[in-house]
């Protein structure tokens, strides 16, 4: 886990937005497509990285709120909730809805954007790191509390298995549909950034150079 270590301490705060393709000994390559402008003050900026769900991992939740940084992670893991029987997503079911909301989607099928209405849903969790002895002990490891987020599609005429169903775990507070709003459209820049790697992968040939590090491959691409 290292590599989440090199990842997290940036050398400058210009990033407002980082995207993590990959957690491991393999996902040390970060890239910073949004960037402020150079006379902006950055004292008050904070990374937040937007991640699929390869970056559910305790280690990586608990890592980035130690650096004071934030992050809109796509859940994979099903936790269980401290203290209770309760998983997230049973959670979140009993949870009372915010609203509802219009969000243009991609439908890759018909490789086009269509207009979606998203019932939202959240709430806040306490959540207990896995029992991988003696890695747990050894990470020291430690209850994190975080904001869960289902967004479900209940667009009337979608077929049920082309409706969208998301879940997501943010450090970012979610207490109101404002916050709820804002969550999801971070998230929604991963789409943004999905193509920002395509044009790495097609034009630059980024995955052909085998490099490992943020640095190098800037170079690369420079």
């Amino acid at each position: 886990m290292d590599g989440l270590h090199d990842l997290l301490n940036t050398s400058d705060n210009k990033p407002i937005v980082t995207f993590l393709q990959e957690v491991g000994d393999e996902g040390r390559a970060t890239f910073h497509p949004f960037i402020t402008p150079e006379n902006e003050d950055k004292s008050n900026i904070k990374p937040i990285h937007i991640c699929d769900r390869e970056a559910d991992i305790f280690e990586f939740i608990q890592l980035v709120k130690e650096k004071n940084q934030d992050f809109v992670v796509r859940m994979c893991q099903d936790r269980r909730i401290t203290n209770s029987k309760l998983t997230i997503k049973k959670t979140l079911s009993h949870q009372t809805s915010f609203g509802k909301i219009e969000l243009e989607i991609y439908d890759r099928k018909k490789r086009k954007y269509r207009k979606s209405i998203i019932d939202l849903k959240a709430a806040a969790v306490n959540i207990r790191p896995p029992q991988r002895l003696p890695g747990a002990k050894k990470n020291k490891l430690e209850e994190q509390t975080v904001y869960a987020l289902k967004a479900t599609e209940v667009t009337e005429g979608v077929d049920s298995n082309q409706r969208v169903e998301w879940y997501l775990i943010t450090s970012l507070p979610i207490n109101n549909a404002y916050q709820a709003v804002n969550a999801l459209n971070i998230y929604k820049k991963r789409w943004l950034i999905e193509d920002f790697f395509k044009v790495l992968k097609t034009c630059f040939r980024v995955e052909n150079a085998r490099l490992a590090t943020g640095s190098r491959l800037k170079n690369f691409i420079a």
